[in-house]
This record gives structure tokens, C-alpha cells and sequence, in this order.
């Protein structure tokens, strides 16, 4: 599916913001997409980057209360995960409002 869904997909003439806007794959659950879009990145040309979630706590009481593993192993739905690998390109949709004034908003 996902061949044909972007077989054009490095040609820069064509893969464009509406490129991907039409070819939308609509799933049930996160990993499913989290597994659909290991695909596309893979088929995209470019150089990957990958982003790690922050590690701090905003009380110091709650400093020892989950272990930094466990955390980092926690997929909340609408909140990106800790390991968040992107490439230059495809647009990249907000599922909530994270910091608005910063423009981290859907």
C-alpha cells in the first residue's frame, strides 16, 4: 500500500504539500501508523533526525517516582514519543495543542 500510495515521492516536482494531503492512510490505532510511517521515512530520501523527549520533573518530589526506562517506553495517545525520528519534507501534524504561544499547536 504504501508503494503506491507514494511512489512518486522524491520527485520534487510532484511531492509537494498537496502530494501528501491527498494521500492519506486512515488507521485504528497508533501502531499501525507508527508502523506505516517507518515505511514511508524509509522510502523518503534523505538524512533522518531524531529528537529525545525531555528528562526532568517539575517537583522534586517526584523525582524517584517512575524510572527514566519506564517512561521512555510510554506511548500516550495525542503526545509525541520519546524517541521522535523525522526527515525534511512531509508535513508533520500536531494531534493537540502542546504550547500554542510557541506555535506548537494543531
Amino acid at each position: 500500500m504504501v508503494d503506491e500510495m507514494y511512489a512518486d515521492i522524491n520527485n520534487p516536482e510532484i511531492a509537494n504539500n498537496g502530494y501528501f494531503a491527498n494521500r492519506t492512510i486512515l488507521t485504528t490505532t497508533n501502531a499501525v501508523v507508527q508502523r506505516i510511517n517507518e515505511a514511508v521515512a524509509q522510502r523518503l530520501e534523505g538524512v533522518s533526525q531524531e529528537y529525545l523527549s525531555t528528562d526532568a520533573v517539575e517537583k522534586d518530589e517526584e523525582v524517584n517516582f517512575f524510572e527514566q526506562e519506564v517512561l521512555h517506553t510510554v506511548n500516550i495517545n495525542g503526545i509525541p514519543p520519546h524517541k521522535l525520528t523525522l526527515k525534511k519534507g512531509p508535513p508533520i501534524m500536531m494531534m493537540r495543542h502542546l504550547n500554542p504561544d510557541l506555535g506548537l499547536c494543531n
